[in-house]
């Protein structure tokens, strides 16, 4: 069963349009972002929302510490996803969390508000 999505991606093939080269497309402009001072904003609303609901709870704390957590923007643009939690495979930080952001969302505040981030 073909879905109206596939119907249309399948036309742009069959066109000799990419899905990345279709008509009327433009890229968005690159600007560095600041993806540790989001992260910081994100923790601080999410310590605003639970703190009625988990009054003075010390893990909430601790999982909401995220100074050390490591996150950064992916080297090239992904398909499936805007952002995942990664394990770090090497270096001295092997086996610790972080976080990627496709580079796709790095952008202008304009573009890609940092809320949306």
């Amino acid at each position: 069963m073909h879905t109206p999505l596939s119907r249309k991606l399948a036309s742009r093939q069959s066109n000799g349009q990419s899905e990345d080269k279709r008509q009327g497309d433009t890229p968005l402009p690159n600007a560095t972002r600041d993806l540790k001072v989001l992260l910081k904003r994100v923790a601080e609303r999410a310590r605003d929302l639970l703190v009625d609901e988990l009054p003075d709870d010390a893990e909430l704390e601790a999982r909401l510490d995220v100074r050390g957590l490591p996150i950064e923007f992916s080297s090239r643009a992904l398909r499936d996803a805007l952002a995942y939690r990664n394990i770090q495979l090497r270096g001295t930080a092997a086996g610790e969390p972080m976080i990627v952001v496709n580079k796709l969302l790095e952008t202008t505040p304009e573009a890609v508000p940092d809320d949306v981030l």
